[in-house]
């Protein structure tokens, strides 16, 4: 008898499981394209990554309901402001821009801007506040 319901068991949890791999399977994610131009666009894809964004990326434009558009600008700092100062007060900024947009209407779904301080502030770890945002921006059930 307890071998029927160490079975039972076995088979309740197989099915458990299966159902939980086919609704998590169910849940899409959106496309998104950025351009492969674009020297920021590796920064970004790997900070979606690493901070778990629910996107997926494609290299089809046309399969995309969601184009990344990526603006960066870097500044550099004073030397002397470094010496003096530290490195962290030298006056260098790096801002990464993200603009996400709907593919076929073009209508922007969201929008950031992160900027990083000092010689030691890179364009890696402003994509990663960029992936961030936009991963609180999607929990709020939004693009």
């Amino acid at each position: 008898m307890s071998r029927i319901i160490a079975q039972l068991m076995i088979v309740v949890f197989v099915a458990a499981v299966s159902s939980v791999s086919v609704s998590a399977q169910g849940t899409a994610k959106p496309m998104v394209w950025t351009d492969p131009t674009n020297q920021y666009a590796n920064y970004l894809e790997a900070a979606v990554l690493k901070k778990h964004t629910p996107v997926t990326f494609t290299t089809e434009k046309a399969s995309a309901s969601y184009i990344a558009t990526l603006d960066a600008e870097a500044q550099k700092g004073s030397a002397a402001r470094a010496i003096f100062l530290g490195a962290a007060n030298s006056g260098a900024k790096s801002n990464l821009s993200l603009t996400v947009s709907d593919a076929k209407t073009g209508a922007v779904v969201f929008s950031y801007t992160c900027q990083k301080n000092g010689e030691f502030g890179s364009f890696q770890s402003a994509s990663e506040c960029l992936a961030k945002h936009w991963t609180h921006f999607m929990a709020k059930g939004k693009p």
